[in-house]
């Protein structure tokens, strides 16, 4: 018999979090970064359908019955759940056995808003005679409860703001100072990178002065760079080595380079253009030009501004200029609108009088009565003609690459490759980075699964491209699985292990990939089941469910990726 799923349990999952810490020596520096993926959770939280909260580990095993209105779980690799009862909380392990008893209300330390409830990762506030301090999570004592106040840091997750004597000072997860506790107030300069998250961000620290509440800088080695004389301090947050920081004194705003001054504090406003990495300075109501150098580009004469990747476009008693971003005129046109795109080479102009749309440069200019552009990746750009078909342009050859006989024409997700699209019959036709015809697939799904490779499938077959549009195997994508979907040769789906033996016959109408928990859905007669990543069938194909996207499983639960991630118990 059928059975419906309903989807009402909702598990929360962190999909990223970068938790840095950093230990500072005299001459030496070590740092630890603990990257929390999918893959690496050990405990969820779920929702079950009467809105009690539990917990299941990664084989879906129940952990904790859903009994508790609210659940934290600091740090998902680890057995420490913060349970709430209404408003009351006790702190439990994978054991059901209360922990830390010895102290008194025992909390996580929220490290972003308080929507995605962010934790902490290593430490917890308990309180004493409504005094802070700070255990880890195998309960050892960190910092004595003699603090006013103990928080994050505002955006530096692995800094730990505590308030003493009505001042602030901040130390590390391990309770270490980074940062004495003389301050008015500490926050962080929001300063972060892919690859390094927080770790770089810095502090802009306050005190209070006969002048009012003064801001000053201090990096994230804890060395001060400003002193407390400004107004406002914000740091450019683009990926630089440089720490660049707009500062405004006595009402006006210059730039500050790893604390020497490089713009002078005598403009009104200044703002930062990360694709030209230009500043853009106002005095008197005209706008000017320097680079991260200091040097001006262009003087303050121009009433308005467009910045396009490499260029500026200026207006001058009613002209509009063209210049690149070093201060070389180009060109002088009355464009309507200048649009920017990732190859700062090329701009995507639209016209003052008619709205077509052209391709600039100081090479090009394509023009020819498109009605749309827009950009795909290297010189490739979609176009729109009269008569609302779209097609593919080179900028570098200044010629139509791909007819135009297609209604849609999009790039793939951010890997190099193209998808042109007829709404008629639903077909989308597939081309690499050469242009090269892949494949053709009605109503296909574009998942981007491991890093650098998406999925294109719809239930019937699928395909793997990589970073340039092409076609791979499974093996490509996930070296280290155990083992891989395939289809026969009578459009049926099964699984074979790394050598190619089978493990799993082919008889299933549809097979995902073993998902990073280790569990993938099988479906027959669009009926969904689950096997294992040993082959075993955990769930013979049995369920309707309700998704768009081939559905993910944790043990005997399914994961719906939509704006919240739900699991739903099968069984």
């Amino acid at each position: 018999m059928n059975k419906k799923i309903t989807l009402s349990i909702l598990l929360i999952i962190i999909v990223t979090i970068a938790i840095v810490v950093a230990i500072f020596g005299s001459n030496k520096k070590i740092v630890e970064t603990q990257n929390y993926t999918l893959k690496d959770y050990k405990y969820f939280v779920m929702y079950a359908k009467d809105n009690k909260v539990g917990v299941i580990d990664r084989e879906g095993n129940l952990i904790i019955e859903p009994i508790y209105t609210d659940i934290y779980i600091p740090n998902p690799r680890k057995d420490v759940f913060i349970c709430f009862q209404d408003k009351v909380s006790k702190i439990i392990n994978g054991q059901n056995k209360q922990i830390f008893e010895d102290y008194s209300d025992v909390s996580a330390l929220v490290t972003s808003d308080e929507q995605s409830l962010d934790f902490e990762k290593e430490v917890l506030k308990f309180r004493e005679k409504d005094l802070y301090g700070l255990i880890d999570l195998d309960g050892n004592k960190i910092l004595d409860a003699s603090y006013q106040d103990i928080q994050s840091v505002e955006n530096r997750p692995g800094r730990i703001l505590v308030k003493k004597d009505d001042l602030y000072g901040v130390v590390d997860s391990k309770g270490t100072w980074v940062i004495p506790a003389n301050y008015y107030s500490i926050k962080g300069d929001e300063y972060n990178t892919e690859n390094d998250g927080y770790f770089g961000a810095g502090y802009i620290v306050t005190k209070k002065t006969s002048n009012g509440i003064m801001n000053g800088y201090i990096n994230n080695k804890g060395q001060k760079l400003l002193d407390e004389k400004f107004d406002s301090i914000d740091r450019i947050l683009k990926e630089y080595t440089d720490i660049y920081l707009i500062v405004m004194e006595n009402g006006r705003k210059g730039v500050y380079k790893n604390g020497s001054k490089i713009i002078d504090t005598v403009y009104q406003d200044i703002t930062f253009s990360g694709t030209g990495n230009i500043f853009i300075v106002n005095k008197n109501g005209k706008y000017g030009f320097y680079n991260l150098d200091g040097r001006q580009i262009l003087q303050n004469l121009y009433e308005s501004y467009e910045i396009a990747g490499k260029y500026i476009i200026v207006n001058q008693d009613g002209k509009k200029s063209l210049f690149d971003i070093n201060g070389n005129f180009i060109e002088q046109k009355n464009y309507r609108k200048i649009i920017e795109v990732e190859n700062s080479n090329y701009l995507i102009a639209v016209d003052n009088t008619d709205n077509t749309y052209s391709i600039i440069s100081k090479e090009v200019n394509i023009k020819n009565n498109y009605t749309y552009i827009s950009y795909l990746f290297d010189d490739y750009f979609a176009f729109t003609n009269q008569e609302g078909k779209s097609g593919v342009i080179s900028a570098k050859k200044e010629s139509e690459v791909i007819d135009a006989k297609y209604d849609i024409i999009i790039q793939v997700a951010d890997i190099k490759a193209i998808e042109a699209k007829t709404n008629e019959d639903g077909k989308s036709t597939f081309y690499s980075s050469k242009l090269a015809k892949i494949s053709e697939f009605i109503y296909p799904i574009v998942e981007k699964v491991e890093e650098g490779f998406v999925s294109i499938y719809n239930y019937q077959d699928r395909i793997y491209l990589n970073k340039e549009g092409q076609v791979v195997d499974s093996l490509e994508v996930y070296p280290n699985k155990k083992l891989h979907a395939f289809k026969d040769e009578d459009g049926l789906w099964g699984y074979k292990d790394n050598f190619g033996n089978i493990v799993i016959p082919a008889e299933y109408d549809t097979a995902t990939e073993i998902n990073v928990l280790g569990y993938a859905g099988i479906m027959k007669n669009g009926l969904w089941g689950v096997v294992d990543n040993t082959g075993v069938v955990l769930i013979e194909p049995k369920y309707e469910l309700e998704t768009y996207y081939y559905p993910k499983f944790v043990g005997k639960y399914l994961i719906e990726q939509v704006e919240t991630t739900h699991v739903v118990q099968i069984d």
